[in-house]
């Protein structure tokens, strides 16, 4: 069983929350952002035959595409943002929509590159390992 989808929107990293006198607070983008993959994954989620906050073993593959600028001959986008913050945001917007808890992830794959129109593209599979246990 595999789950696709794509959100079409430049991938924006998970931040640390930030405090203001004593209360720590999820920073307005982050939520903003997450509220965007978590509409695009239920849509997907109704066209696709997937079993909503499945509680098996996940395989998630994460491709996060972003316009290189004018100026940035670079082939390779070894720069910021770090790709395991990008990853964050993505497993915890899909808490409760394609899993119980990113806690169920047992293998990921994420890569970073130059492209149009900026997204993200996202794959899962229940995990089905191929030495028994």
């Amino acid at each position: 069983m595999e789950f696709r989808a794509t959100i079409p929107h430049a991938p924006i990293p998970w931040a640390r929350a930030a405090s203001r006198r004593g209360v720590r607070f999820t920073p307005a983008k982050q939520r903003a952002y997450m509220k965007i993959v978590q509409s695009y994954l239920l849509g997907a989620l109704r066209d696709q035959r997937w079993e909503k906050a499945t509680n098996k073993p996940i395989e998630l593959e994460l491709v996060f595409i972003f316009e290189r600028a004018r100026s940035n001959k670079t082939a390779l986008h070894a720069q910021k943002p770090d790709a395991s913050n990008l990853v964050k945001i993505i497993e915890d917007a899909a808490n409760g929509i394609l899993w119980h808890d990113d806690c169920q992830i047992v293998r990921l794959t994420a890569r970073k590159e130059w492209g149009l129109p900026a997204r993200t593209e996202l794959w899962v599979r229940v995990f089905a390992p191929s030495v028994s246990l």
